[in-house]
């Protein structure tokens, strides 16, 4: 099933993060028996389901309180994390109201009739309230207005605590899932003893709001400085609009300028067969990239590039051309797509769905 005859457009990112973390929790063998559910994606796939939070012994129409958007759970039914995801700014009233949503409910469902599967909070259960609002003094509310009047409020025992409710918000949604997979990740390692960052790092997931160097966990600035030297390359999405996808370097200081205008200059020069040559305006894109590694990457450029070595013509496939543009890609990303990511009649533009699955996976490498 195509993804836009599932995917409402302003869920796409919420999507995006239940498909990454299923893919997380599947490829590590501790998480074998955890639960997990997201909304709004393939309702055909077995974890794509309705979380329903309410009060009471079991839900129904009359005490269903709230939805939420992603419910993970140990094996044993204890609830660990409940995730809202906004994906277009909206008032404090809307927040406000999701987070007050959350803490009257007693419990979680997922399922339909009577085949309901029940979650209960724990005193350690974390709701994670994500968004995207607008760059100035919006982006501060929630962590300096009504997380600390929140915090006055008295919350029910067998409830979500006041105090595990945690607020991400930035002005890019596409850095809003980035962090809050940092701060899922962090969750998990801790859950099961394993510290990811280092010795002597906070690992406790904090108020994501603002600054993109916080990364989700607080840093010294020595660490600051070896995270930055890291050849890891970190992309962003640089639009939140739904159908571009340009991106922009995040560390630039890690890039290897030089070795990457070798490379560009054997994607230029290897031969193609057929066709013999690579795009010329993708190579001035790169060109133009190179030169000022402030601006965004244009999609069209990293796409025709990657069709090379994942084209489905074997005698492209095996060129010259194709095996230098995958030494290129490999230089800039950790990731390689499984498929091509563009439409064969329509080189220079991407198809969001097979975005969304590289995208996951670049984003997972990239972070660790």
């Amino acid at each position: 099933m195509a993804t836009d005859e599932f995917e409402p457009l302003q869920s796409r990112h919420t999507v995006e993060f239940g498909i990454w973390l299923t893919g997380y929790l599947k490829d590590r063998w501790k998480y074998s028996g955890y639960h997990f559910y997201y909304d709004h994606g393939d309702s055909q796939l077995p974890n794509v389901r309705a979380i329903k939070g309410f009060y009471g012994e079991s839900v129904t129409n009359l005490n269903r309180l709230t939805d939420v958007d992603v419910l993970l759970a140990k094996a044993d039914g204890r609830l660990m994390l409940l995730v809202e995801i906004e994906e277009t700014a909206h008032s404090p009233q809307k927040y406000i109201g999701s987070v007050f949503g959350i803490l009257m409910c007693n419990q979680f469902a997922v399922g339909s009739n009577k085949n309901q599967r029940y979650f209960r909070p724990t005193d350690e259960t974390q709701f994670i309230l994500a968004g995207v609002l607008p760059h100035g003094r919006r982006l501060s509310k929630p962590d300096q207005v009504i997380n600390p009047r929140l915090q006055q409020f008295s919350t029910p025992s067998d409830g979500i605590d006041r105090k595990n409710v945690r607020f991400l918000f930035h002005d890019r949604m596409t850095e809003v899932i980035n962090r809050l997979k940092v701060a899922v990740e962090d969750l998990l390692t801790r859950e099961n003893g394993v510290p990811t960052r280092g010795p002597g790092t906070d690992l406790r997931i904090v108020h994501l709001v603002g600054d993109a160097n916080e990364c989700g966990v607080r840093r010294t600035p020595q660490e600051d400085s070896e995270q930055e030297n890291l050849q890891r390359l970190r992309w962003e999405r640089a639009s939140l609009r739904e159908d571009c996808f340009d991106l922009e370097l995040a560390n630039p200081r890690a890039f290897d300028a030089n070795r990457c205008e070798e490379l560009l200059e054997a994607v230029r020069t290897e031969d193609g067969v057929h066709p013999p040559h690579f795009n010329t305006d993708a190579s001035n894109e790169f060109q133009r990239w190179l030169n000022n590694l402030n601006t965004p990457l244009r999609e069209q450029a990293y796409a025709r590039l990657s069709n090379w070595f994942l084209t489905d013509k074997e005698h492209c496939r095996n060129s010259p051309l194709a095996q230098a543009g995958l030494e290129l890609w490999n230089a800039l990303f950790c990731a390689r797509p499984d498929i091509r990511l563009t439409n064969p009649k329509r080189d220079d533009k991407i198809l969001p769905e097979r975005f969304a699955l590289w995208w996951s996976k670049q984003l997972d490498c990239q972070n660790r």
